[in-house]
């Protein structure tokens, strides 16, 4: 409603997983002449060269910052705590009743929300005394398109494979468990 008060338009764009986000904001800055930038999703970190490229106002949203973001005078973050709102669901499923709670995660080496939401799983199951099982957690893989409905199939099917049992599935993005 406010953007149309204004009379701005509206431009919303998918970045595909392997793109980086910011390349795509500094094409769309001048193909499109955008006022602003709202980012949703992606990387932690960002090249400081590539962020003082952009001319136009901007703001990182849903993404895990690290405490050099937060210092910045020039630029605004929104970001969720990946790692406590992960302990959160995993919590709430254990006090639900649920022991055996396996995982679609991120690769081990993934640098964005896949690490911090892992974490907030294992904190959880410690906290409550749950022993961590590592064939309970299963890493998508690693494609052009990793938080991807395709993947979520393909990570439970093989996780089903394995015969290992489990009372409830935790995926660490929407995508992912829809597939799932």
């Amino acid at each position: 409603e406010e953007i149309k008060r204004k009379k701005y338009t509206l431009v919303m764009h998918h970045v595909e997983f392997n793109e980086d986000e910011v390349d795509v904001a500094l094409e769309l800055v001048k193909e499109k002449r955008l006022r602003g930038i709202i980012f949703l999703g992606g990387y932690f970190t960002h090249s400081e060269e590539k962020l003082n490229k952009l001319t136009v106002p901007f703001i990182l949203s849903t993404v895990g910052g690290t405490p050099e973001m937060f210092d910045r005078q020039d630029y605004s973050s929104i970001s969720v705590d990946d790692v406590a709102e992960s302990y959160r669901i995993v919590d709430y499923l254990i006090k639900s009743g649920h022991k055996k709670i396996a995982m679609i995660s991120a690769g081990r080496d993934d640098e964005s929300i896949g690490k911090l939401r892992y974490k907030g799983y294992v904190k959880a199951l410690e906290d409550n005394g749950i022993p961590f099982d590592e064939k309970l957690v299963i890493s998508m893989k690693q494609s052009n398109v990793s938080y991807s409905m395709e993947n979520g199939y393909e990570a439970t099917k093989e996780l089903l494979a394995t015969g290992e049992e489990f009372t409830a599935l935790y995926a660490i993005a929407d995508t992912l468990a829809i597939g799932a």
